[in-house]
């Protein structure tokens, strides 16, 4: 009988048109108190990358996905995203906060990266298709009633999640159509797919956009919280146009050829990530995923834009507690004996003379007597034995202080304020 309402199921989905599911999903306390159905979906929850696996085999035949507008790593996150926010709704589960607003960001990337109306609804519509196939499989004939049950919850879920996707996508195409970026945005988001970038094509891909193939660039990936106010600078063009851009899963993606002058000031202040210095447009997409992960670190730094030369101290601090289980802890401890406004005016000088090098330099800019920094440096001496004035240990110290990322942005925020 499952297998029945399968074929069923799946054919009527594929025949139909994408409207309003005139059916509304259960509710969720209807959904809890049905324990065939939650073992069907905690089944689904917990076999959730083979959902994403089977998913991704059968999007390969989509010419648009697999002939490449759109990259592999985001197809596959976009996949794992939404699958798991279908799960969730399937159970009656809450969501997270990366599945709030997933269906419309898929909607509007997608139609940014010109991946066409049909290829997209056929890839949502193989939601279903997966996951009814994946229910059908695990269910014995004990769970055929709770199959039937909620045969109409499924479609009613996904239903919603691909209109939400459609008019999302609608809606961006209309404004597209109107954008002279929309031919622009197509060629990056070419540059960026997979096996894309051999010689011949992005000199293709550089003459399109009006760039020199071997020019040296500059590359920032604003994170998520300064995405749109990014997006809402660059349609009121109050950015310089000259940024060729990306809207990426996770964040927004602003490349061009590098210049004497700084960054935009708006964009600087967003959080995010910055490599400068790129050679040649075919290294853009690996410098774009090193600005990304320097993004991930800006808070440390006040939720500034960060290059390198700040963010390895994160990075550092991630990759040692990662690799030496404990890096740092011992300093975290010792300072957590002071005072909370003591500890903060230690950590604070710390830095400032990390910055510095000179106590003079660091009581000027902290606004003390030159003892008063003696004092404060002798302090973070006794507690941690760490002692700043030894070019080695003062590596060690900022960079054990960087695993506190709120105490280490507030007294970096200070220090780079003055």
């Amino acid at each position: 009988m499952s297998m029945e309402v399968a074929r069923h199921v799946g054919s009527d989905l594929e025949g139909r048109t994408m409207t309003r599911a005139v059916v509304q999903p259960r509710s969720n306390e209807e959904l809890l108190a049905d324990r065939d159905w939650q073992k069907l979906v905690a089944h689904l929850h917990d076999n959730l990358d083979q959902l994403v696996a089977n998913f991704l085999a059968e999007l390969g035949s989509l010419a648009n996905y697999a002939g490449g507008l759109v990259d592999r790593e985001d197809v596959e996150r976009t996949a794992h995203t939404t699958l798991e926010m279908l799960t969730l709704r399937l159970g009656g589960w809450p969501l997270r906060e990366e599945h709030i607003g997933a269906a419309r960001s898929v909607g509007i990337r997608r139609a940014r990266q010109g991946v066409g109306r049909d290829h997209l609804f056929d890839a949502v519509r193989m939601d279903f298709r997966v996951i009814w196939s994946t229910l059908t499989q695990y269910a014995d004939e004990s769970m055929d009633a709770a199959l039937v049950r909620n045969l109409s919850h499924v479609m009613a879920v996904v239903d919603e999640y691909v209109v939400e996707v459609q008019d999302a996508y609608l809606t961006e195409s209309a404004i597209l159509s109107q954008d002279s970026r929309l031919h622009t945005n197509r060629f990056v988001s070419r540059l960026f797919a997979a096996d894309q970038t051999g010689k011949d094509v992005v000199d293709d891909i550089a003459r399109a956009l009006g760039v020199a193939s071997d020019a040296t660039f500059e590359v920032v990936h604003i994170g998520r919280e300064g995405a749109l106010a990014v997006q809402g600078a660059l349609a009121h063009g109050t950015l310089d146009p000259t940024w060729l851009t990306l809207d990426r899963e996770g964040g927004y993606l602003l490349f061009r050829e590098q210049r004497g002058t700084p960054v935009d000031e708006f964009i600087s202040s967003q959080p995010g990530g910055i490599i400068k210095g790129v050679s040649g447009l075919a290294a853009v997409p690996a410098a774009a995923s090193s600005a990304a992960r320097l993004a991930g670190f800006s808070r440390s730094f006040g939720d500034g834009l960060i290059s390198w030369k700040d963010g390895w101290i994160a990075a550092a601090a991630q990759i040692l507690e990662r690799e030496i289980p404990g890096f740092g802890g011992e300093i975290s401890t010792s300072l957590g004996a002071c005072k909370e406004h003591d500890r903060e005016r230690i950590v604070e000088c710390v830095i400032t003379f990390c910055r510095t090098g000179s106590v003079k330099a660091t009581a000027s800019r902290l606004k003390c007597h030159r003892n008063t920094v003696v004092n404060r440096l002798a302090s973070f001496r006794e507690l941690t034995g760490l002692d700043v004035a030894i070019p080695l240990q003062a590596a060690t110290a900022l960079v054990a202080l960087a695993r506190e990322p709120a105490m280490f942005a507030s007294a970096h925020g200070r220090v780079t304020a003055v």
